[in-house]
């Protein structure tokens, strides 16, 4: 019995903003994990999606999918599944995770044809994140600022993906300095689907990547301080502040009941929820219910002599 097709899913993401990636699955690649937690196979930027949500999986030549005890619910054709209790998945099914919903197509047709899938496993989230910023804004885009050196307060916006943006003294640097210590063409700033690359074009004086000098290339995340000559940089992602703020979200919420973090302005964690208040009685509220008590036990004994009295005399 030969195996099942390649699993290819067209994944969409409507949090305000609607974005769409394809994903192609090898039914040789053993179970996949879909949630919002960094490290998942399919890592799902989205308030309504679990942690660690589902798992996608071959077994008996078919292709299945389980629910991980989500607080949201994975829904197979519009019917929410069973935690724990696999679901086959057949060809043309809508399968929900929260509120992303995942269209399900068979590969098999499509062997030895011309297609495309435009996403791996590891770069999915972030590059559905970079297509919810692009919708908003390109201002919104990764960017490097000079924090020190002759050049301060210049900025380098990074709006291109997988163009190399060039420091250096040269006029046709997209970043052009005049710190003598930078070599013409000193260093390009790449984004990549994993992230923000820095590139060592050959420079005298090198990179310093967060005090550490790079060998030819490496990968920057956000805040990182970059040194070239006697200039310093400070990356500035979005991207990343986006997908932090994603995974620091609680996971006990319903779909609408917690808005995603504001797209404009992803500049660090999001604020705490304010805890519910206790009302706690005053000690001028107790002393008062206490007179009431008093005065009422009071008004019983009098009351009572009184009737006592009246009974005696007549």
């Amino acid at each position: 019995m030969s195996g099942p097709a390649p699993l290819l899913l067209q994944i969409r993401i409507d949090d305000g903003v609607c974005t769409t990636r394809a994903l192609k699955l090898d039914p040789t690649g053993g179970p996949v994990t879909v949630g919002r937690r960094r490290g998942v196979e399919i890592q799902l930027p989205s308030p309504s999606v679990s942690f660690v949500h589902a798992r996608i999986f071959v077994r008996d030549s078919l292709w299945f999918v389980e629910d991980l005890n989500s607080s949201n619910g994975t829904f197979r054709n519009g019917s929410r599944i069973l935690s724990g209790r696999p679901h086959p998945i057949s060809d043309g099914d809508t399968i929900r995770f929260g509120k992303v919903q995942v269209q399900v197509q068979f590969d098999a047709a499509m062997e030895g044809s011309e297609r495309s899938v435009e996403a791996g496993t590891v770069t999915l989230a972030r590059q559905l994140v970079a297509d919810l910023f692009g919708a908003v804004s390109p201002v919104q885009a990764p960017s490097l600022r000079v924090t020190d050196g002759p050049d301060v307060g210049k900025q380098l916006i990074l709006a291109d993906a997988q163009k190399p943006y060039r420091a250096g003294r040269a006029p046709d640097c997209e970043l052009v300095l005049v710190d003598e210590d930078c070599s013409r063409t000193h260093v390009a700033f790449v984004r990549r689907d994993v992230g923000i690359l820095a590139v060592d074009l050959d420079s005298k004086n090198g990179v310093i990547v967060d005090g550490i000098r790079i060998a030819s290339e490496q990968p920057v995340g956000d805040a990182a301080v970059i040194q070239i000559g006697g200039t310093t940089l400070v990356l500035n992602d979005p991207e990343a502040q986006y997908l932090a703020q994603m995974e620091a979200l609680s996971d006990a919420v319903g779909p609408g009941e917690h808005a995603p973090p504001d797209l404009a302005a992803a500049s660090g964690p999001p604020m705490a929820t304010p805890l519910p208040v206790a009302t706690v009685p005053s000690k001028s509220s107790g002393r008062e219910k206490g007179l009431v008590l008093i005065a009422g036990i009071a008004s019983a004994v009098l009351i009572g002599l009184l009737v006592l009295v009246l009974t005696l005399v007549f």
